[in-house]
């Protein structure tokens, strides 16, 4: 599974090629920042690079939590080759897991095996690999259903705990829409499971049960408490939380058009206005030969746990859809949670994978019974789908000119952009056809059960293998460019926290970007404080500055980050500044309070007074000022719990200036001045989060040893 994941993403896997889009422009400068603070022994809580500061360690997409970045980080440090890695090793992972959740439904292993391939090289890792946080949930998934169903099946607390330690990684490292989805799958299952275990095997079982689900609900609470406790600070500061609009919950959806990559992976590389959705989203192969087996698998027999995974799909191709069915709008309007994230397309991980154990648990009863496949059956079904796939070729040729002698030359070795949709559906067809016939050859000439499955293992490795290099320069990495290019764009900036540059806001913005394929969120590479960010992660307030106040917003970007100033209004002005000619950069607007406090107050700004940076890291600025009176010393970073300003040593109250930011009165004369992050409460839940992975840590490697021990005994 190592060979083949690396064999499907080689370009990434051997530093050829960068990854593209949010993989490169929004994972891997925040994972570099926090790699900059653990080598500098610090706590990753503030990135203060972009949108003027915000709590990184408060955003679930950052992965500040996640134990993969701190190995990563706190090592060899992120570079454009190491996210790739990242990237490679949740790949495997995500196989790895696969084949762990089918032995556990009771399969063989070269069933398994079949279904690991076909699921780390299915459409999510295929088409989403820009998203890393999609990648780590998928790669989770399965070890988390396969401990879970362990669970179930036997009486062993160590399940439960091994269930939890895979959410929290879930958690952490993954997107939160499947964190949320997941916890409906999980109540309604656990619902059932508990009713059947109380009318099977009594109230002391069923007490057992919710025993077990218990500890697995609180592995993960306890692990996840630093990332939880995070969140819920930050909550009262976001806008995402207040919800989407339906229009923005519906966008890109895995709609009925989207289903052709069920056939054709090659289709959904371009056109998304055909698809209705980002090209990212509407992949969801998983293998031609694999889809024939689940088409056959859905009249196969089933355990509970099929039954509950494939009730599972259909609702959640139900909700993938989007607009094309109500699901996904009756989920917005009466499902707590289900309005804080968009693209109904994220539910199709969860369609994906209970397919490909349906097709492996077809394939499995046929090898159990030490069977061939069915030749007379098989061989009408591969007859009539490469027949349609044919009349589809020669039904394209009719309507158009497909020219696929040279689509083949310029599209799919050059990655020419000029080419047609109708050229990739024949073209992937011509492919699907030659893999239609393979899988004839076998079940015709093939009479051993084991030959047979081993050659069709072969063919689904060569299926994917073809599908995932035919979209991967689309999807996955940058052909036009080299890994070694984008390394060396961004190489060349200093390392750690260096010296700010002394320009104003708006001069960083305009600062020369790394070129090619940086094009969001390189400031934290330039190591200089900006106005700009690329990130779903945003306080309404800054929000609001930006959209309600585009005047003072764009005006205040002419200060550096340190104002001195002394002009002080009531923030119920901010409307009539934000429309005011007279209105000047250094004005600022106070909340009640701190207005009529500040107003109180002698305060007095001369153009010779002075305030620079003497240091800084990402948590803890210290800043110079010799000022001839009292007045206003004002860091364009974000007004956040745990922030305090002290003055020679002692704390001074800050106070937020329009609606975002920290002043502080400082007194004449010459002062330092330091700006300083703690979070108490997040450290404790950090303590207690790495004590308890060290612990499961510790009992995993003596659960696996003691087995090898045992087994070297008896041999001896």
């Amino acid at each position: 599974m190592l060979g083949i994941a690396a064999l499907a993403f080689y370009q990434v896997v051997f530093g050829l090629n960068p990854m593209v889009y949010d993989m490169i422009d929004c994972y891997y400068p925040w994972r570099f920042h926090i790699g900059e603070c653990l080598q500098n022994g610090i706590f990753p809580y503030w990135n203060p690079y972009q949108d003027l500061g915000y709590p990184i360690h408060a955003d679930p997409s950052s992965g500040v939590w996640y134990p993969m970045v701190w190995l990563l980080g706190s090592t060899v440090g992120y570079s454009s080759y190491t996210i790739g890695l990242e990237f490679f090793f949740h790949v495997f992972f995500a196989g790895a897991g696969m084949f762990t959740l089918v032995k556990t439904l009771k399969m063989n292993p070269q069933v398994a095996l079949i279904a690991a391939i076909s699921y780390m090289l299915c459409g999510i890792f295929v088409g989403n690999a820009q998203h890393l946080t999609y990648i780590v949930s998928a790669a989770w998934l399965p070890f988390l259903l396969s401990f879970y169903f362990k669970m179930i099946q036997e009486p062993s607390w160590r399940n439960a705990v091994f269930s939890g330690f895979f959410l929290f990684l879930m958690m952490t490292g993954g997107y939160p829409a499947f964190v949320i989805i997941l916890f409906y799958f999980f109540l309604i299952a656990a619902c059932i499971y508990i009713w059947k275990t109380a009318k099977a095997n009594g109230r002391k079982a069923c007490y057992l049960l919710i025993a077990r689900h218990a500890v697995f609900v609180l592995t993960a609470l306890v692990l996840s408490s630093g990332i939880l406790i995070s969140v819920w600070q930050v909550s009262p500061y976001l806008s995402r939380l207040e919800g989407f609009s339906l229009e923005q919950v519906l966008y890109s959806p895995f709609g009925p058009r989207a289903f052709l990559s069920f056939l054709a992976p090659y289709a959904a590389v371009k056109f998304p206005e055909f698809f209705n959705g980002d090209i990212s989203m509407i992949n969801g192969y998983f293998g031609i030969a694999l889809f024939l087996f689940f088409a056959f698998g859905l009249f196969s027999k089933k355990s509970f746990e099929l039954k509950l995974l494939f009730g599972f799909a259909i609702f959640s191709l139900a909700a993938a859809v989007g607009d094309a069915l109500p699901i996904r709008e009756l989920l917005y309007k009466y499902v707590p949670m289900m309005s804080v994230f968009r693209f109904p397309s994220v539910f199709r991980l969860f369609v994906i994978l209970p397919f490909i154990v349906i097709a492996a648990n077809y394939l499995n009863q046929w090898f159990e019974r030490q069977e061939r496949l069915p030749v007379k059956k098989w061989s009408v079904v591969i007859l009539i789908a490469v027949s349609l796939f044919g009349g589809l070729v020669l039904f394209l040729r009719s309507k158009t000119h497909l020219g696929l002698v040279s689509f083949f030359k310029s599209v799919v070795l050059n990655n020419s952009p000029d080419s047609f949709l109708e050229q990739h559906i024949a073209f992937q067809s011509i492919i699907q056809i030659v893999i239609l016939l393979a899988v004839l050859a076998v079940v015709w000439l093939i009479k051993i059960p084991r030959v047979q499955l081993q050659l069709i293992t072969g063919i689904v490795i060569i299926d994917l293998l073809i599908a995932t290099q035919l979209n991967a320069p689309y999807t996955v990495f940058y052909p036009q460019i080299t890994a070694e290019q984008a390394h060396d764009a961004v190489s060349k900036y200093p390392q750690g926290f260096p010296e700010l540059e002394k320009v104003t806001i708006a001069e960083s913005v305009k600062m020369p970007s790394p070129g090619t394929p940086y094009w969001q969120n390189y400031h934290c590479f330039l190591k200089q404080i900006t106005a700009e960010g690329f990130n779903s992660f945003s306080f309404g307030s800054y929000e609001n500055l930006e959209s309600q106040f585009p005047f003072i917003y764009n005006e205040l970007q002419n200060n550096s980050v340190l104002l001195l100033t002394d002009k002080v209004e009531h923030a119920n002005k901010m409307t009539e500044g934000n429309r005011d000619s007279s209105y000047t950069r250094d004005i600022l607007y106070f909340g009640s309070e701190s207005y009529t406090g500040l107003n109180e107050m002698a305060l007095k700004h001369d153009s010779s007074d002075i305030a620079q940076f003497h240091a800084h890291t990402a948590n803890h600025f210290e800043v110079k000022t010799e000022v001839r009176e009292k007045q206003l010393l004002t860091i364009f970073q974000k007004y956040y719990h745990g922030w305090e300003a002290r003055i020679d040593g002692k704390k001074t109250t800050i106070h937020k200036s329009n609606l975002n930011f920290m002043s502080i009165v400082v007194p004449k004369g010459k002062h330092d001045v330091e700006f300083i992050y703690r979070n108490n409460a997040v450290r404790i839940a950090f303590a207690l989060s790495l004590t308890v992975v060290l612990l499961i840590g510790i009992y995993a490697l003596l659960t696996f040893l003691r087995p090898l021990t045992l087994k070297s005994r008896s041999i001896s």
